[in-house]
């Protein structure tokens, strides 16, 4: 009888089936939790792979988002990109709705000739701006992020705009509420990963404007994605805009409360939002009963921290994000450097992050 040669698990793998598994690189025998099928051919050697060390060396993630278009290189991939005039169903077959909001509804759906899975925004016309959905789609096209939900094709038809999406298995949302023994290494990757999709974002010159946890992706693969990122805040009509932000205002900014003008720095506060629940498991002012108790919480308490039981970096972190005054926070790229983001010990977080989600009871949002 053989065991799992990862020193965290030392899982039983006697037997046939288990002695095949084998990491291409070490050479080592490794159990089905901690063995990673090849990428390149997942599916054609499904007995093939690497243990998660090896994975990394022979596969490196990428460090940071690349960087944004030039304005000349914006201009010149708008140009190209017209909305495909047809309608979705010609070429995908609905599974089921995942959601649904005040500006369309979103469906997880397959390529009819491959089954390969996507998820499609469908869009009114009636509440969005053509202009400015080429633009955000020419972005996503232009230079894909890692930490961003990508975008694949645009359809018009029957006063719709529809955004093919590529599809993730669950929210940070629904993983934090089957997380009890949290640790600050997986949190801190997890942020890193947010912050590198918001500093992606902000540098080209967007707002997200409803950062939460629900809209933060997971796959099982330990990726971590914005999702919606600029879209609906884009895209909609201002009425439309109230209307989305009265659904979240736990994660808003004080100056979007109070109805002052904005700039991106409101995305750092919702960050400093989503700190503090994954500290804490809940959002700092979340015994609110409703906005106007909201709004007098945060003005008669002081800015707020985490508990102290956390490092002294990850609390300074928090101290960065979630200061009443905006120009007081730091911005995404600054946030980046800080120690508590520097020192993310990446191989063994992700990897963390993977198990964690393997062995919990997370349902999949598109299951």
């Amino acid at each position: 009888m053989n065991i799992c040669s990862n020193n965290s698990c030392k899982k039983a793998v006697g037997g046939l089936f288990h002695i095949k598994k084998l990491c291409l690189a070490c050479k080592n025998r490794f159990c089905k939790k901690c063995f990673f099928p090849d990428p390149e051919n997942p599916d054609k050697y499904p007995r093939k792979g690497y243990c998660w060390e090896c994975l990394l060396k022979t596969h490196p993630i990428k460090d940071a988002p690349p960087a944004p278009p030039s304005e000349s290189e914006v201009n010149q991939m708008k140009s190209y990109i017209v909305p495909i005039p047809e309608d979705p169903a010609q070429s995908f077959n609905t599974i089921k709705q995942l959601g649904q909001g005040t500006s369309g509804k979103v469906y997880k759906v397959a390529n009819r000739e491959t089954g390969k899975l996507f998820a499609l925004k469908e869009i009114s016309l009636s509440v969005c701006n053509r202009e400015s959905i080429i633009e955000e789609f020419s972005y996503s096209v232009l230079t894909p992020c890692p930490n961003v939900v990508n975008c694949f094709a645009l359809y018009r038809y029957r006063g719709f705009y529809a955004i093919l999406l590529e599809l993730m298995d669950f929210t940070l949302l629904g993983f934090l509420k089957n997380w009890n023994e949290r640790q600050e290494n997986v949190i801190a990757y997890i942020i890193r990963e947010v912050t590198r999709g918001i500093s992606y974002i902000h540098s080209n010159f967007n707002i997200h404007r409803d950062l939460k946890s629900e809209n933060i992706f997971l796959n099982q693969e330990g990726n971590v994605k914005i999702g919606d990122f600029g879209l609906s805040a884009q895209l909609i009509k201002e009425r439309d805009y109230r209307e989305t932000f009265a659904g979240s205002p736990l994660w808003t900014a004080p100056e979007i409360l109070d109805g002052k003008r904005y700039v991106e720095s409101v995305d750092i506060w919702s960050l400093g939002v989503i700190c503090y629940e994954c500290a804490e498991g809940t959002t700092p002012y979340g015994e609110s009963k409703n906005m106007l108790e909201l709004k007098k919480n945060i003005e008669n308490h002081p800015n707020p921290t985490i508990s102290s039981h956390w490092s002294q970096q990850f609390q300074q972190f928090v101290i960065f994000c979630l200061q009443k005054d905006p120009k007081e926070r730091k911005k995404a790229h600054q946030l980046l450097e800080t120690e508590f983001l520097m020192n993310v010990d990446e191989i063994n977080a992700r990897r963390r992050l993977v198990e964690l989600i393997c062995a919990s009871d997370l349902i999949s949002i598109n299951a």
